[in-house]
Formats: C-alpha cells, sequence, structure tokens
C-alpha cells in the first residue's frame, strides 16, 4: 500500500479524510493561486526593477495589492497546513516533525512580512538607508522561504510522485533564490534577480498547491476504486 494510503488508514491519521481536512486543504490551495495572481498582477503593473519584496514596499503603487497578496499566501498556507495534518516522511533528520509544522512555520513567517513591509525603496538590512523594519521584513521573509523549503524536502520521502512534484521545485526554489539573493547582496542585474526571486516564489507556491490537490486525489483513490467494486459487472452471454 502506498505509505500515505497507509498513513490515512491509520487511526491516528483520520483527520486526513475528514470533511474539514478536505476544505481546508482545497481552500488554501485556491487562495495560494489567488496570491500567485496577484503577486504576478503587481510585478507587471510595477515600473522598473525591484525584488519581489519591493513590490510592497512603502508608497509603490503596487504596495497595497502585494501585501493582501502576502497575507493570503500566509492565510492558504495555514489552511494548507492544518488541512494536511498528519503528513510525515519518517526518513532521517527531516522526518523529526511533521511537514504541516513547517508549512505553518513559513506561514507564519509571510505573515509577519505581510504586516511589517520593508521600507521605501526596500534598502538591504545593514546598509545606508535601512531601518528596523527592513530587518524584520527581511528576516521574516528568509525565514519563510527556509521552511518552506524544508518542507518540499521533507514531501519527497512520502512518495515517489510527492518526489516528482518536489524535484523541480527544489532546483527552482534553491537555484533562482540563491542566485538571485546573491545578486541582491552584491547589488547587480537587479532586474534579473527580481525576476529569479519571483520564479523561485512561484515555484514554491506551485508546490504547495500540487501538493494539496495530489493529496487530496490519492485520499480518494480508495473510496473511488471501492465505488466502482460496488457495481456489478454485466454478465456475458457465456456466463449465462
Amino acid at each position: 500500500m502506498p505509505r500515505l494510503l497507509a498513513l490515512a488508514a491509520s487511526p491516528r491519521s483520520t483527520w486526513l479524510r475528514h470533511p474539514a481536512a478536505t476544505a481546508l486543504r482545497l481552500m488554501g490551495a485556491s487562495l495560494v493561486l489567488l496570491a500567485l495572481g496577484m503577486m504576478w498582477a503587481s510585478r507587471i503593473v510595477y515600473r522598473g526593477d525591484t525584488y519581489v519584496s519591493g513590490l510592497g514596499a512603502e508608497g509603490e503603487v503596487t504596495a497595497l495589492a502585494f501585501n493582501v497578496s502576502l497575507g493570503l499566501v500566509a492565510f492558504g498556507g495555514a489552511a494548507s497546513a492544518f488541512g494536511l495534518w498528519g503528513l510525515r516522511s519518517g526518513r532521517g533528520l527531516f522526518g523529526a516533525w511533521a511537514l504541516s509544522s513547517s508549512l505553518l512555520a513559513a506561514s507564519v513567517m509571510f505573515a509577519v512580512g505581510a504586516a511589517v513591509p520593508c521600507s521605501s525603496g526596500c534598502p538591504i538590512p545593514f546598509t545606508g538607508g535601512s531601518t528596523p523594519q527592513d530587518y524584520v521584513h527581511t528576516a521574516a521573509a528568509v525565514l519563510g522561504f527556509a521552511f518552506a523549503g524544508i518542507g518540499i524536502v521533507q514531501s519527497v520521502g512520502l512518495g515517489r510522485v510527492y518526489a516528482m512534484l518536489a524535484a523541480p521545485s527544489i532546483l527552482f526554489v534553491i537555484a533562482a533564490s540563491a542566485a538571485g539573493g546573491i545578486l541582491s547582496i552584491a547589488e547587480v542585474a537587479t532586474g534579473l534577480g527580481g525576476w529569479l526571486e519571483l520564479i523561485a516564489t512561484t515555484a514554491a507556491l506551485l508546490w504547495l498547491v500540487a501538493l494539496s490537490w495530489t493529496t487530496q486525489h490519492r485520499l480518494m483513490m480508495p473510496a473511488i476504486a471501492a465505488d466502482r467494486g460496488a457495481i456489478p459487472r454485466p454478465r456475458t452471454m457465456a456466463a449465462q
């Protein structure tokens, strides 16, 4: 039996099949998709080069839309985390705590980032013009990405399908965010770095949506199979 189905069948994980858990997973995925659309719309509207956090900086025309979208990521991520409560890879160091814990921690950090946007111009912390709110926002964004990355790695241990979903996300999140971070620190190629950061964000959010939808589908498989098995197959003339 696939690891997820075996987990869902255990008495301690009946929550995964509860209608409330289903609603939370689907609502969370929908909110994250809405937030992703708002982020891309903000980036398209924004004139010039900037990093993702710069879209929500004080005084920017995209500030309200972007910070609302970041709040939706936090809310949708938390809903997904509770809807997926009980999933655990059970392997290595990352199996020491539930995947949902990582998702919930990431959601909290994104909520902080939405509530405390960076100041005008979104200066890099510890550089000229940076303020305490820039430190808070940047720390929250970095920790949010870190927890999300841990969650993606944890999902690899749930089975082959989850590993296939996680592989491209790990590549984009690690490679794109690392490259974007280096360019940000070096204060060069801001345009390229901003797009790389947005690509990394997109990959992480699409992974979360795929995680929720895939889990829902696989949890429904036994019920679908049972329904099909309950329907008697028509007898052939030879059988009669």
